[in-house]
């Protein structure tokens, strides 16, 4: 018995692949840093909105690191700033302070968004716009 395996369709969908991720990361690196901008603008503009916390409200950054591969983004307030340390009671509250989610707030808001822009970025490329 005998068997013959035939590869170059294989070969030339790898291949096919190789130039959709090359279009696509760029592109999905883009529309993360977006959404994270986005999410970092409405977080800070609703802390904005409450007086006595308009230093932590300038404190709300974002982080985006990115390779290839991967893309990471810490977005929340950076505690070497005014305020920034005061975060996390402010967020999610104390033991004297109700809860002011800004953050958990953007990120619901942000997600869909992301999401129809990430499968309309898919689209395209398989599309190969």
């Amino acid at each position: 018995m005998q068997i013959r395996v035939e590869s170059s369709g294989l070969r030339k969908w790898e291949a096919d692949l190789g130039r959709f991720e090359a279009r696509l990361v760029p592109k999905v690196h883009a529309v993360v840093k977006k959404a994270s901008v986005n999410i970092k603008n409405d977080w800070r503009d609703t802390w904005l909105g409450h007086s006595y916390i308009k230093p932590l409200a300038r404190s709300v950054s974002f982080d985006f690191v990115s390779s290839f591969t991967s893309v990471k983004v810490e977005i929340g307030p950076d505690k070497d700033r005014p305020q920034g340390a005061l975060g996390n009671i402010i967020e999610f509250g104390g033991p004297k302070n109700k809860p002011i989610p800004a953050g958990l707030m953007a990120l619901r808001k942000e997600t869909p968004i992301l999401l129809a822009e990430l499968a309309k970025v898919q689209g395209e490329v398989l599309d190969g716009r």
